[in-house]
């Protein structure tokens, strides 16, 4: 608890009527998440999902407990991972 934290985004939805049900959201484009923490410095790493690459690294402070955090993703199209580690 309040060490580290892991995300999955994954866009897709269910469309009634279609085959198969499920779509995936094929644009690629970046995203952009708000995440409520403790005060602390953090490291944030994004990950592709497939290759397990990363594709990007970040720092950044919450300066109070709770305050919104706006994080934006790389650009990608069906998935993404992100681990965020207190410093």
């Amino acid at each position: 608890p309040n060490q580290v934290y892991a995300l999955y985004l994954h866009h897709g939805r269910i469309v009634k009527d279609a085959k198969p049900p499920y779509q995936v959201d094929p644009a690629v484009q970046p995203r952009e998440i708000r995440l409520r923490l403790p005060a602390g410095i953090y490291s944030a790493v994004w990950r592709d999902p497939k290759s397990g690459a990363e594709t990007k690294k970040e720092q950044f402070a919450v300066r109070r407990a709770g305050e919104a955090v706006a994080l934006s993703s790389p650009p990608y199209a069906e998935d993404a991972a992100l681990i965020v580690r207190a410093k």
